[in-house]
């Protein structure tokens, strides 16, 4: 395996949450077989390409190609809070920005801010062990005077 190859599997690898080699390289507009073969070595990107993964994965094309040991950004290349988030995530943390901006707006305070915080991510976030959300999980089960789906009583409207 090559230099190249190695740390770009290192550092999909190092993701959080890690990112499968097909949804990296669909996320990128390529398919899953050519990342595959540059990781492997099998195959080099063109300087184009390098400069899209090392932007995807936040890092520099000098620790892609192994002239720096750092996959971190240096402090003087970035332009702001978005440049040290890894591109796949960055639609999160704009969910969020525009989330605080609401709140902002609704003049909610920081703990009223953070409670609501908490309740999305309980909301939107598996329970350890399951696969789908508590939201998910909740429209699945009746509730009271509820039948499936969320319709109360047979009315089928929503």
């Amino acid at each position: 395996m090559s230099i190249l190859g190695d740390r770009l599997r290192r550092i999909r690898e190092m993701q959080d949450p890690p990112l499968l080699q097909k949804t990296a390289a669909r996320e990128m507009g390529m398919e899953p077989n050519t990342l595959s073969r540059y990781e492997l070595g099998e195959r080099e990107p063109d300087a184009e390409t390098l400069v899209k993964l090392a932007e995807y994965y936040g890092t520099t094309t000098d620790y892609l190609l192994g002239r720096a040991n750092n996959p971190n950004l240096p402090e003087e290349r970035e332009n702001g809070v978005m440049q040290l988030v890894p591109h796949h995530a960055r639609d999160r943390v704009e969910a969020f920005s525009e989330l605080g901006e609401i709140a902002d707006r609704a003049g909610l305070s920081s703990e009223q801010i953070t409670k609501l915080i908490k309740v999305i991510a309980e909301v939107i976030a598996p329970p350890k062990g399951s696969r789908k959300s508590s939201l998910a999980a909740h429209m699945e089960s009746p509730q009271p005077g509820q039948v499936a789906g969320g319709c109360v009583d047979g009315d089928d409207n929503h």
